[in-house]
């Protein structure tokens, strides 16, 4: 999007020109007492204020967040474009009206019809200006969009509103002059008032569209898709990142958007590594994006994102799927994703289980939500099978309840290094985690758990090493690495 100096420079020049053409209409107007002239005037004059309402909205909306408006302004810009098109329609349209049909039933002829003609002339050639040059700042903004495609995608009303006002005056003018012509050439002044009516039309059209436009970005409108896959390109570089999940977004103006992500992270992070992860977006984000102007995280699980996607598309909204969906959604962004990594997730399940002869036991607390399958070659050696079933719990949320493991350090296949924990009597794999200092994340053997029939697995990694005879695992995120 153009950046608002396009925007003022077009509201400036349609100003100017309005200003200058309602004071010549008017004068006309009075001199000859034509209707549809007094209509044009009126609708002259009702530009020039709208005009004067955009500068104004744009000036409110410039400025920054505060307590009672911690998201910013920038919707007052959307406000003030609808309170226009409600003006254009019950100014505009509604004095072009009432002075149509009061025309029609007290008709007068028109005196000195060619002042009416000389200050259409000009009028044209003033709105005609204005209106090249709201087409020149609207053409650069559209890009390959189509006209009406890129004014219902637009995020910025100033420049198509002054479009649209223009466009209508140019048409109102063309009216204005046959009604006034043919009310001359044959002597029927009513011809004249049918000619404000029809004005009035015009403008009652143009009002209905603009205030369409104008509710639907007040309701909040999602960025681009483009503008989302390359939020979600920067995120899914970012080492810490197992997987951008998807992002929903919003403009809060023209230049403003506020982006919330679903992120699925490395299962051995910490609270505190994922903070640092996300402030590492945050400060990349505001670098090569500064229109994202406020991030949201949500540590998600892929299959939950996947879950509430397909449910949405289940019910798309008739008029605007893409941007209602998106929006609807929002609903399940809680407040304390803003403070991403204090808050994991998911539906919290207890646990408990043991080794094969009962030497080890156990308790956790986990998210069945992360039940992940591993088809690498070190899990399939490690399990004598043709792959592992695994959910994470945090340090603080597992306890071994009796007996104690044996331990054993492997370097895996992505060269980390993993203590692998597992019974001195029978053998049985009990959990791996993270070798070394730091705070732990218990991956827990699903076979070991006594719940183990309601830890449905949610994902597949290293499926590229997956055994090619194993069945499709239906509901899950494949993931050919990790």
């Amino acid at each position: 999007m153009a950046a608002h100096g396009g925007s003022k420079k077009v509201i400036y020049a349609a100003l100017a020109g309005n200003l200058a053409i309602a004071l010549t209409k008017f004068a006309a107007a009075l001199f000859t007492g034509s209707s549809a002239m007094l209509s044009e005037g009126v609708h002259s004059l009702v530009d020039t204020g709208n005009g004067s309402l955009l500068l104004y909205g744009m000036h409110r909306a410039a400025r920054p967040a505060d307590r009672t408006h911690p998201l910013g302004h920038g919707r007052e810009l959307y406000f003030w474009s609808f309170i226009v098109a409600l003006l254009v329609f019950a100014l505009g349209a509604g004095i072009s009206f009432y002075e149509g049909v009061t025309h029609i039933m007290t008709p007068e002829p028109i005196a000195n019809a060619k002042v009416n003609y000389a200050v259409l002339g000009l009028s044209f050639l003033f709105e005609g200006t204005s209106w090249l040059v709201a087409l020149k700042e609207f053409r650069h903004q559209k890009g390959s969009h189509g006209w009406l495609e890129a004014v219902q995608l637009s995020k910025d009303p100033s420049v198509y509103t002054v479009l649209f006002e223009d466009s209508a005056a140019l048409l109102g003018l063309v009216v204005a002059f046959a009604g006034i012509s043919a009310a001359e050439l044959l002597d029927m002044p009513k011809l004249d008032g049918a000619a404000s009516i029809g004005i009035a039309l015009i403008l009652g059209a143009t009002a209905i569209f603009l205030a369409r436009e104008s509710k639907s970005l007040l309701l909040g409108e999602p960025a681009s898709p483009e503008v989302q896959m390359k939020v979600l390109d920067i995120v899914q570089q970012d080492p810490a990142v197992q997987r951008a999940n998807g992002a929903l977004t919003l403009h809060m103006g023209p230049q403003e958007i506020v982006a919330a992500l679903s992120i699925e992270f490395e299962d051995h992070l910490s609270a505190p590594e994922i903070e640092t992860c996300v402030e590492r977006l945050e400060t990349r984000l505001k670098a090569e994006m500064p229109e994202v102007t406020r991030l949201f995280v949500k540590p998600q699980t892929t299959g939950t994102w996947e879950r509430r996607s397909k449910a949405l598309a289940g019910h798309p909204d008739k008029n605007r799927p893409k941007e209602n969906d998106l929006r609807k959604s929002m609903r399940h962004w809680a407040v304390p994703a803003m403070i991403a990594g204090k808050s994991s997730g998911g539906t919290k399940m207890k646990i408990d289980g043991g080794c094969h002869c009962g030497a080890i036991t156990y308790e956790a607390e986990v998210d069945p939500e992360k039940t992940t399958i591993c088809h690498c070659i070190d899990c399939q050696k490690l399990t004598g099978t043709a792959f592992r079933v695994t959910v994470p719990a945090s340090e603080d949320n597992y306890r071994i309840t009796k007996g104690k493991p044996k331990i054993y350090i492997k370097t895996g296949s992505s060269g980390a290094k993993r203590a692998q924990a597992f019974c001195g009597e029978c053998g049985s794999h009990l959990y791996a985690t993270s070798a070394g200092e730091g705070p732990k994340v218990y991956g827990i053997r699903v076979g070991t758990a006594r719940q183990r029939e309601q830890l449905v697995p949610r994902k597949q990694i290293w499926h590229r090493s997956a055994l090619h005879w194993l069945p499709e695992f239906e509901g899950t995120t494949v993931i050919e690495e990790q």
